[in-house]
């Protein structure tokens, strides 16, 4: 089974920015796959 690790940034670094990014990592702790997705706030909330 692969584990997953994650980052939350809700409005820390911009204020009308909410991030997240998302790491794939192997069985020996690799990272394989690395996604993020910024969106505007308003948008998030809307």
């Amino acid at each position: 089974m692969l584990k997953k690790c994650y980052a939350i940034d809700d409005r820390e670094s911009e204020e009308d920015v909410f991030c997240v990014g998302v790491s794939i990592v192997n069985l020996i702790d690799r990272t394989h796959y690395a996604f993020s997705i910024s969106i505007s706030y308003y948008r998030l909330t809307n």
